[in-house]
Order: C-alpha cells, then structure tokens, then sequence
C-alpha cells in the first residue's frame, strides 16, 4: 500500500500497451493535476501555469480521451474532451480520428509509446511528402483518409482535429520546426 502524502493522490489508469496487453498503473500523483483538468474544463485550452505545476519535465501531459482507457469516452467534437492525463516518461501525446459511414466521427486522446509513434510520423510525413511532391497524380494521393493517427511530444499538443494537427505539425517539419526525434516543435 503506498503512503499518501499531503499534496498527492491515489489514481489507477487502464492502459493498453503496445502488444494490445491491458495493464493497470496506480500510485499518487500531486493534486494540481485536478486542478490542471479543472482549468482544461472550465477555459477549453491550458492555463499558463502548468508548466509550473509538472514536476517532471521528461513526462507528458495530454489530452485523453478514450472509450476503453479513460473516465472520459472518445468524443464526437474534439472541443468536448476536457480531461489530461500525465503519460509515462516513454510514451507522447496521440491523437486518432476514426469515421465509420452513417455515424458521426469520434475523437480519440491519449499517450502512445514513443517508438511507435516516431516511426508512425515518419511514415506520416513521407506520405504527406510523397502527394505534395511529382507523385501527387498517384491514386493514394487523390484523396484523404477520413481516419488519422498524430503522435506529438509537447504538453497538450494532442488537441483539437487530427488532420489539422498532422497538417500543422507538417508544415513545421518542412521549415525545420519539428524535432522527429522528440516529436516536439522546435522554437
């Protein structure tokens, strides 16, 4: 049994790893990450202060939304998902839209395994070059999937629409703003 200290609390998360095996994560946490979710749900986009708040620099504080993982289910508007959660030291933040015709699109948040998620936005950033370059004409690049999957490294920066973060997060590799090692945008 682990020992509570007065600014901490207990939680117990559900993750699924990366070879689809379900394990649960517990222990205590500072407080502030409550009060972190308070100010997400209350204002729609992070205070100013978290940063000050994480006492961990090598973990990641994301959006996390997810129907099998999270208290919070996937979401049909992105703006709706107003929980965060502090993933693992080696896990980053995700994003995935999924669509399924006659239904309404849902939005998925969370963390996913950095080794993952580099080589998914290696590839990510090689389609995406690959249809803005001469291949454009190839029927691959005649239209978008509806359904994405992003991985970025910096705190929050799984929210909002899929596309538009790939899109973003594109943009910023072409100019030499995106780091493909830490996933993270460079200033």
């Amino acid at each position: 049994m682990a020992m509570i200290i007065k600014h901490q609390e207990c939680y117990m998360d559900q993750v699924v790893t990366e070879t689809f095996n379900t394990v649960y994560r517990g222990g205590c946490r500072r407080r502030e990450i409550s009060t972190i979710r308070w100010c997400a749900k209350h204002v729609h986009y992070l205070c100013n202060y978290i940063p000050v708040l994480l006492d961990n620099t090598n973990r990641s504080l994301c959006y996390f939304c997810d129907s099998s993982k999270s208290v919070q289910a996937s979401v049909s508007n992105p703006s709706d998902c107003i929980t965060l959660t502090t993933c693992d030291t080696d896990q980053v933040c995700f994003s995935h839209n999924e669509y399924h015709p006659g239904l309404a699109p849902t939005f998925k948040y969370g963390c996913q395994n950095k080794y993952i998620c580099r080589l998914l936005m290696k590839r990510v950033f090689e389609d995406l070059r690959h249809c803005a370059g001469a291949g454009a004409s190839g029927p691959e690049c005649q239209h978008e999937t509806l359904n994405c999957d992003v991985c970025c490294g910096d705190e929050a920066c799984n929210y909002g629409d899929c596309r538009q973060l790939k899109a973003r997060l594109y943009n910023l590799m072409v100019i030499g703003k995106f780091n493909n090692v830490t996933l993270q945008v460079i200033p």
